[in-house]
């Protein structure tokens, strides 16, 4: 199941809970063969025959005398864990002094762009674009870079004045690997989107945070985190270079003088 698709399963499922966390409902066929909905004194709710099945089969579901659906205890516990877990506290040195900003991991900024569409209905990032970000992601976070990074990309990884939170503090193999990665991947894409990049992808920030900032035209960051994702994209998969030269090779001996 790919991010679209997960995403979208895990709203539905979440959607139909909070529909019965208010009331029992009473299952009906919809219009479709494949739907049904939900009647509760709060209202109806079209959903899947597919999903309800699988709840229930999950235990999220319970069944009661009048043959209503309501939520099993799982239910609830699903419900609480969904508000919690994406909830995360980052704290930020870029100003010069500690700031603690909440934010929620669901809703991050690139996965904002990556369920964003086109006029051809296409998503504005491709997979892969969104892939490398998550990527760059993936190893800020490794790499221990969160609480005290800066926003000068000019200083070594080694310097006691990025990452680390006190200079007596070693890092390990893994971690260090992960930060020579990063360094690698915002070298490639350059200073002029790589400062950005790290903003969106790693700290979190808005697209209309990033312009204001910036001090960048309205709607003009979209399409630079996109170039940036895709300069990105390339360096972690990079095309091979095969031989270029046009000219007809002849493989001979050494003494070989061709016919004239």
């Amino acid at each position: 199941m790919n991010f679209q698709a997960t995403a979208k399963h895990e709203t539905t499922v979440l959607r139909v809970l909070k529909f019965l966390q208010k009331s029992p409902a009473k299952p009906e066929q919809g219009a479709k063969q494949s739907m049904m909905i939900l009647n509760s004194s709060n209202g109806a709710l079209s959903v899947s025959e597919e999903c309800l099945v699988r709840l229930a089969r999950e235990g999220y579901l319970l069944v009661d005398k009048k043959q209503q659906l309501t939520l099993s205890q799982q239910g609830v516990d699903y419900i609480k864990l969904q508000k919690n877990k994406n909830i995360a506290d980052i704290c930020l040195h870029n100003t010069g002094k500690a700031k603690v900003i909440k934010v929620n991991l669901a809703e991050s900024p690139l996965a904002v762009l990556y369920r964003m569409k086109t006029s051809s209905g296409q998503s504005f990032l491709t997979e892969s674009e969104f892939n490398a970000g998550e990527r760059l992601r993936s190893d800020f976070t490794r790499g221990s870079m969160m609480p005290r990074i800066t926003a000068n990309w000019e200083a070594n990884v080694n310097s006691h004045s990025r990452g680390a939170l006190h200079g007596s503090v070693e890092l390990s193999d893994g971690a260090l690997s992960a930060r020579l990665r990063v360094e690698k991947a915002l070298d490639a894409v350059g200073p002029e989107l790589s400062g950005a990049l790290v903003d969106i992808c790693c700290f979190l920030k808005t697209v209309s945070q990033v312009e204001a900032e910036r001090l960048w035209p309205a709607r003009s960051a979209k399409m630079m985190i996109k170039t940036g994702l895709s300069m990105l994209h390339r360096h972690y998969h990079p095309v091979a270079k095969g031989r270029t030269s046009s000219g007809i090779l002849h493989w001979g001996a050494h003494d070989y003088r061709p016919a004239l």
